[in-house]
């Protein structure tokens, strides 16, 4: 026992956390979180090229002639293709364990106390699994921000102040800015935010309308809470409402989810979906909460099951693995290791780390976005 490493104290212990986390971000198991979008509404799609591309038809459906026996077939135009493609990038996050740690893992896991090594078992399961999810949280931030910020998502380094524009989030390591090639985007005359006077029917109309001309159904919105509070709280919206259950007089107070998505299910043919997930960024051991979805936007979507593809390649290591470290891959796309590193001339930390190359890829195709705060200029 005192030569056994932390690696092989609970191998077995660390494929079944990985395993298990697996299932409850998959959301498979009893007590699982709601499953993300990225598991939701994407298709795991293996790169050779470590690429990942779009494509958009732009056309319409035009009408087939009818025409008489023994006559030629009239010719139409073939829709344009429109490409969009980039590399996929690279997400990495890791735990450490410095000395001090290291002697009270130690001390657990020599321990004859069964409770003792279960704490120690504990202490290492859970960076590996940190680690899984992590990288999780960063595809489902990716969703969150192209669908908010009409295709593009920005992560600016927090070193560089001067990286955060409009649409960017806090990301420590390099700046990234991934645009998926929205086209379908529309503005507003009067900002939601203006209950009174705003008038979201008559901009959601123009958002189906558009929709109709692209050939697509809109089945479901996606809003953040303060979009969906200045909506459920609009004169208009309620006024419609009252009238689409012939109620005469007027609502006070908001209406409720269900009360919006009865009415705009029966009338308009889709329902609300609010997205606000609870994002953590983390910087020299602060941890900050993040807002990934923009306020004010609305991303009207015509399938309910599929956004595009978790387009991913595989890391180095999963064909050169390191020496001295020790590798478990709980998912196709995602590597965890774990070894010892010599963090200066006297001492070493124990590391635990999550990589993978992969992202999810939003299809423009079916998607329309409408900025409910900024007026068209």
């Amino acid at each position: 026992m005192a030569d056994m490493n932390f690696y092989e104290f609970a191998k077995d212990e660390i494929k079944a956390a990985l395993l298990v986390n697996t299932e409850y971000i998959n959301g498979r198991a009893a007590d699982a979180i709601d499953p993300y979008l990225h598991l939701q509404r994407f298709t795991p799609v293996y790169s050779d090229s470590a690429e990942w591309e779009t494509f958009s038809t732009l056309g319409t459906r035009v009408l087939a002639d009818i025409i008489s026996l023994d006559s030629p077939h009239p010719i139409k135009k073939r829709a344009s293709i429109a490409q969009t493609k980039g590399k996929i990038e690279k997400i990495a996050t890791k735990r450490t364990m410095n000395e001090t740690e290291q002697m009270k893992l130690r001390e657990w896991m020599m321990s004859s106390n069964d409770r003792l090594k279960q704490r120690a078992i504990t202490m290492i399961t859970d960076d590996a699994m940190a680690c899984q999810s992590g990288i999780h949280e960063t595809w489902e931030a990716m969703v969150y921000q192209a669908l908010s910020n009409e295709g593009v998502a920005i992560f600016a380094p927090l070193t560089d102040p001067a990286n955060v524009t409009a649409g960017a989030k806090d990301n420590v390591g390099l700046g990234v800015r991934i645009d998926f090639g929205f086209e379908n985007t529309l503005n507003i005359t009067i900002p939601w935010s203006d209950r009174t006077n705003s008038t979201p029917i008559d901009d959601i109309t123009r958002v189906l309308d558009l929709a109709r001309q692209k050939g697509i159904r809109i089945v479901e919105a996606n809003t953040n809470r303060a979009t969906f509070n200045n909506l459920v709280a609009n004169t208009q919206v309620k006024s419609q409402y009252a009238s689409s259950i012939g109620f005469a007089g007027t609502i006070t107070g908001s209406l409720t989810l269900d009360q919006l998505n009865t009415f705009f299910l029966s009338q308009y043919g889709f329902v609300w979906a609010i997205r606000e997930h609870n994002f953590i960024a983390e910087r020299d051991g602060v941890q900050t909460a993040v807002d990934m979805w923009n306020d004010g936007a609305i991303a009207f979507v015509s399938s309910n099951s599929n956004w595009g593809d978790l387009c991913w390649t595989e890391c180095v290591e999963m064909y050169e693995p390191a020496s001295g470290y020790n590798y478990e891959r709980p998912e196709d796309p995602i590597l965890i290791g774990l070894y010892r590193e010599k963090l200066n001339s006297t001492s070493w930390m124990k590391i635990t780390e999550g990589q993978s190359i992969a992202m999810p890829v939003l299809n423009p195709m079916g998607i329309i976005t409408l900025d409910t705060l900024n007026p068209a200029v």
